[in-house]
């Protein structure tokens, strides 16, 4: 009960003064309004962009397209509105260093390689982020797909060589399936032929044994016109023999032999008959001479017919040699077309690897987001402004409050009551906090029918809140009560709201900061709170998630610790009170 008389009393002395409760709802409006109008005109178009361009007939996105023969490097055509033209790099950079442009471009090279250099104001590191950003998107998208449109071209040519190499590979199988049907054709050819030799074998000995008798006969001028008819007949039937012998040969390789070969070996078979024929002619003329007492000519006629058996067998001799040639010939000729068809295939395998190489190289680069959220940047940055908020007005408000009480002349008659410290300061807690929960109530308003955040994510907002503007009140009243100086106090609970704010995401992210930069920045309430409200807010977590549960367990264990803090200090202001 005494907690709640002491906090009647503070409440009903702190609603004499409505500025409070005018603070309390128009400053919180009137900060989101104005954050939600810068947050709302931030657009990548409003980059202004320098230009100096050495090369008037390289299109970058400004000047007159139709001047221009190479290919487009960067597409600005929305942002043209705002590309300003400059002559030299100088008058560039001068206005880059006076904010009148972001960034400057200078195309430098005009009958060669065009170099692009980028020139950033690096003492302003976001507004440069954001720069280089849009370049490098440009930059990216351009040779992304320039390198993509030449990858499928090579492919292409690639898929066109292993195409031509498969066709060559198909024709030359077939030429070794020809060979192989050549070759097979000269063997059958080279049967016959043996044939037709060991026929004409069996004949041309006995013939060749009569050349001595015949030759006796010639030199003696006398013979038996008997056994010469009887040779004769003998001669002509071993004769007709051979020559149907070899007409059944010639008339055989004529459908075996390609026009090349049977030439040559009809030309053979042409001198074969023809000496047959002249063999036949000379019987004819022996045996039909009316001067078969001539012996001397008979025996001429004879002698000639072995001479011709001996050009014939000769004749047989080289043929069977060039075919054995040619069938080598074929048999070479199969093997390396079988070589060239392994490598044909080797090549055109590695090829299709070094296809596939390309294919399995190429890097598509994507990004996306992995949550689904609003795109409206004052619903993603109203945490934060919720955080900035409560932060300012907890440690400010509460510094105040104490301060006020400090100074008035009813503290001493207070601590002199034996009520207890801990009275004192729970009282003067909930009159704190009572101001936070209307502003949190404006904040709620706010979010609901202007930011459209959901009904329900409002009840999630409030236990984080809670804790974390506890925290803020205690580390507002703890510095009320050790300092007794108002200016002193008030710069201090400045001071330590804008150390909370630069310990925290603003400036850069807690990723890129060092290890001991990170465990202050994960103690820091403000990055606590600032955390637990985008995790519920952006991402939809509930309190028991762990994100959240562990912001809520931090935040409890800094609201204990600000307690015993705040007590103490009220013990020691207590004290040099007394004294």
């Amino acid at each position: 009960m005494k907690i709640i008389s002491i906090f009647l009393k503070n409440l009903l002395t702190i609603s004499r003064n409505w500025s409070y409760f005018l603070v309390l709802f128009i400053c919180p409006l009137v900060l989101i309004l104005i954050s939600g109008a810068m947050l709302q005109s931030n657009n990548l178009a409003n980059i202004k962009i320098g230009v100096v361009n050495e090369d008037p007939g390289f299109y970058i996105g400004i000047g007159e397209r139709q001047y221009s023969d190479t290919p487009q490097t960067f597409d600005y055509e929305e942002y043209e509105r705002n590309i300003i033209n400059y002559a030299n790099l100088a008058d560039c950079i001068f206005d880059l260093t006076n904010s009148k442009n972001s960034l400057c471009i200078n195309v430098i090279g005009k009958d060669g390689p065009h170099q692009i250099t980028v020139y950033l104001d690096n003492t302003r590191r976001l507004m440069s982020f954001y720069a280089r950003q849009f370049v490098l998107q440009k930059v990216l998208d351009t040779q992304t797909g320039a390198i993509e449109q030449t990858s499928d071209t090579f492919n292409q040519k690639l898929i066109v060589f292993s195409t031509s190499l498969e066709n060559a590979k198909t024709e030359l199988i077939d030429v070794q399936k020809e060979l192989d049907e050549q070759e097979k054709v000269l063997l059958e050819y080279k049967v016959k032929l043996n044939e037709v030799q060991r026929n004409f074998d069996y004949v041309y000995p006995k013939l060749k044994d009569l050349e001595p008798t015949i030759k006796q006969m010639k030199s003696s001028g006398s013979g038996d016109i008997n056994t010469l008819r009887s040779n004769i007949a003998e001669i002509r039937k071993q004769k007709n023999q051979v020559q149907n012998e070899v007409n059944n040969l010639q008339s055989f390789l004529s459908f075996r032999l390609s026009g090349t070969d049977y030439n040559l070996a009809n030309t053979y078979f042409n001198n074969i008959n023809y000496y047959l024929s002249s063999i036949d002619s000379s019987l004819y003329n022996i045996e039909n001479s009316a001067y078969l007492t001539k012996t001397t000519e008979i025996v001429n006629n004879v002698d000639m017919a072995i001479t011709y058996l001996d050009n014939i067998k000769q004749t047989l001799d080289d043929l069977e040699r060039d075919l054995d040639k040619s069938i080598e010939r074929i048999r070479i000729t199969r093997e390396k077309v079988n070589l060239f068809i392994i490598q044909l295939d080797k090549s055109n395998n590695e090829l299709k690897q070094f296809s596939e190489q390309i294919g399995s190289s190429k890097v598509s680069v994507a990004f996306k987001d992995v949550f689904t959220i609003s795109s409206n940047p004052v619903f993603l940055a109203f945490p934060l402004l919720i955080t900035i908020i409560i932060s300012f007005t907890s440690i400010v408000l509460s510094n105040m409050f104490i301060l006020k009480q400090i100074s008035q002349a009813s503290y001493f008659r207070d601590i002199m009551t034996p009520t207890k410290d801990i009275y004192f300061l729970l009282s003067d807690y909930l009159v704190n906090l009572f101001f936070i929960i209307i502003e949190v109530f404006v904040l709620a308003l706010i979010g609901i029918y202007w930011v459209g955040i959901p009904f329900s994510l409002i009840f999630k907002f409030l236990l984080p809140i809670f804790l974390a503007a506890s925290v803020f009140i205690f580390i507002g009243m703890s510095l009320g009560y050790l300092l007794k100086s108002q200016n002193m106090s008030m710069l201090i609970s400045i001071f330590l709201v804008m150390l909370m704010f630069l310990f925290s995401d603003v400036l850069a992210p807690s990723e890129l900061s060092g290890e001991v930069i990170q465990f202050f920045m994960s103690i820091n309430p403000f990055v606590i709170l600032n955390n637990a409200l985008s995790d519920i807010l952006l991402l939809n977590h509930g309190l028991m998630a762990y994100d959240v549960s562990e912001s809520l367990g931090k935040l409890f264990v800094l609201l204990i610790s600000m307690f015993l803090i705040a007590y103490l200090a009220k013990k020691i202001s207590k004290e040099n009170a007394l004294r």
